[in-house]
């Protein structure tokens, strides 16, 4: 009986993404969903840049730029 509720408790933890992303796509649409990407996509970039564009560069701030960059996919070679 234990062991089931252990079972229970790790399931409900898991966050299930693609039901989030269907409901996602039925509350808003999925023109929504690509305009939402497409600005995550240049706000990543936009950081990125003028997080190395900096006068002064520590290892961190080299760092989370080269993440932010990495984050944002290339928009020539997506399709």
């Amino acid at each position: 009986m234990r062991h089931r509720e252990e079972n229970t408790i790790k399931s409900a933890a898991f966050i299930n993404v693609r039901k989030i992303a269907a409901l996602d796509i039925v509350f808003h649409g999925p023109r929504f969903i690509l305009a939402e990407f497409a600005l995550g996509m240049v706000v990543c970039a936009a950081l990125g840049l003028k997080s190395l564009h900096r006068p002064t560069h520590s290892p961190l701030v080299i760092s989370i730029g080269c993440l932010l960059l990495w984050v944002a996919p290339d928009p020539i070679h997506m399709g």
